[in-house]
């Protein structure tokens, strides 16, 4: 296995071209994956209810399979992670293609393509921490600027594709852009500290994958991790609810379909600009991670407290749109190096793990929240709700 020694130097840069290469085809699956659900529909019309179930499991899965993405890296290797994902993704979504009983389609597209998008997810996280350490921050934040990148450029094509090949082409075509991930994956050669994390590992024979991943556990004891994991719980549950519902409540409002998805394109202009930027501020020495990544979400919660006052116009859902893409992507450019200050590198990869899990569990239950309390209450109370989930994110971020 080659290693290569040196951080922030060298191969280090290929790695994050390779980590940007990944979140720019995860920005699809996770943001534009109304595109596929409507494909499904159109292959199995009036199965709403099994048709979200593959596309929930696929988007729930990339984060809640953390831990085990985490377990793979520390059996093996970030490179392994990535690669095994990439095709479990292809894999999954290729044989969707050809299946023609909605049960098999979940049990491919959204199972073991989901699977495969937790590895991967995690994996090229991860591994911009074991080959950075003096622009950590910096890299991190150019990697995961693929995600809003992604989001512009492969929904658009991916509904021309659609539209064009059908259900079976469409299908084919997203597993031959997962495949080529195995290709970026296989070029994530371990850097001295992954391996030097591993060596220290394998010291210990009795350890096992098991055992590392209730060891990892051990680590939800830490108070300033466990803020932290809730940290990233009470953020997904707000930015993932106003993601399902914001076209919903704009048009609510009177405003038309097109220009409710001209302002989620916006939100996704500025949050792959917005991780960039905020990645490379925190890259100073001088500017504090914790601060900057609670500043984020207490600027997330005002906002949305007072959405009451000005989602009713056309100028304040625009300016919405912004806030919510400039400001909620700051978590994942940041999370790196807070992580490896708060555990240490040993344990990023089971830590990723967990804090993808927690925000996953969030992503989950927010929506279908939100979605109750829309039919149930007003839109004064959803809005507390969410301020709420904001806040609590930047209160416990700060508890780190």
């Amino acid at each position: 296995m080659p290693i290569l020694n040196r951080t922030d130097k060298g191969w280090s840069w290929v790695v994050m071209i390779s980590a940007f290469a990944n979140h720019l085809n995860q920005g699809f699956f996770v943001t534009g994956i109304g595109v596929l659900q409507v494909a499904l529909l159109e292959k199995y019309p009036g199965a709403v209810a099994k048709a979200s179930w593959a596309t929930g499991l696929l988007v729930g899965c990339h984060l809640m399979l953390g831990p085990v993405g985490g377990a793979v890296i520390n059996r093996w290797s970030c490179r392994a992670a990535l690669m095994i994902g990439s095709f479990l993704m292809t894999v999954g979504l290729v044989l969707s293609a050809f299946v023609n009983d909605l049960i098999y389609v979940i049990i491919l597209m959204g199972v073991v393509s989901g699977v495969g998008a937790g590895l991967s997810t995690t994996a090229s996280e991860v591994v911009i921490g074991f080959n950075f350490v003096r622009y950590r921050n910096f890299a991190c934040g150019v990697a995961v600027s693929g995600t809003g990148i992604g989001t512009l450029i492969f929904t658009s094509l991916m509904q021309m594709a659609k539209d064009e090949y059908g259900y079976t082409g469409f299908l084919l075509i997203c597993g031959g852009i997962c495949f080529q991930q195995v290709a970026f994956g296989a070029l994530c050669r371990p850097s001295y500290l992954e391996r030097k994390s591993k060596d220290d590992r394998e010291k210990d024979e009795s350890r096992t994958v098991l055992s590392d991943f209730l060891q990892s556990l051990s680590l939800l004891r830490r108070p300033s991790f466990f803020c932290l994991c809730s940290s990233m719980f009470a953020a997904i549950f707000g930015v993932f609810t106003m993601n399902v519902h914001f076209t919903s409540l704009v048009i609510d409002q009177g405003t038309s379909e097109s220009e409710a998805a001209f302002f989620l394109s916006i939100a996704g202009a500025c949050n792959a600009f917005s991780r960039l930027l905020i990645g490379t501020a925190a890259n100073a020495d001088n500017i504090n991670e914790l601060l900057l990544y609670s500043g984020c979400f207490s600027v997330l919660g005002g906002t949305a407290t007072a959405l009451p006052l000005f989602i009713e116009y056309h100028r304040g859902q625009i300016a919405f749109a912004v806030i919510l893409g400039t400001y909620s992507g700051c978590c994942f450019s940041l999370l790196n190096s807070i992580t490896v200050k708060l555990v240490g590198i040993e344990n990023l990869a089971m830590a990723y793990g967990l804090e993808y899990f927690a925000g996953g569990f969030g992503g989950v239950v927010g929506p279908v929240i939100l979605g109750i309390c829309k039919t149930s209450f007003n839109c004064n109370f959803m809005r507390n709700l969410l301020g709420c989930s904001f806040s609590s994110s930047c209160l416990t971020s700060s508890n780190s």
